[in-house]
């Protein structure tokens, strides 16, 4: 039997996340904003607000580097989600 390698978020690269149903480009960029972050007293980012707001940031990133992975993308993404949510 072959081996299997799921791609996950972790170590999707920027053109796979380009080319998924565009409905998936959200539920990617909610899993990194809060991959391994720990909000303090309980706060949480709010699903709509990533949706409208840090996914387009996250589309234009991996459409400018494509051979990049997302997670490559984190730091940029979550500096970005601080400043404008």
């Amino acid at each position: 039997a072959a081996a299997t390698s799921p791609t996950t978020p972790a170590d999707m690269s920027c053109k796979e996340f380009i080319d998924l149903n565009p409905k998936s480009f959200t539920p990617v960029v909610f899993w990194m904003l809060n991959d391994d972050t720990q909000y303090k007293k309980g706060d949480f980012v709010d699903y709509q607000e990533i949706d409208t707001v840090v996914t387009p940031k996250g589309i234009q990133l991996c459409k400018k580097s494509p051979e990049k992975k997302v997670s490559d993308f984190k730091q940029d993404i979550v500096n970005f989600a601080k400043k404008h949510l």
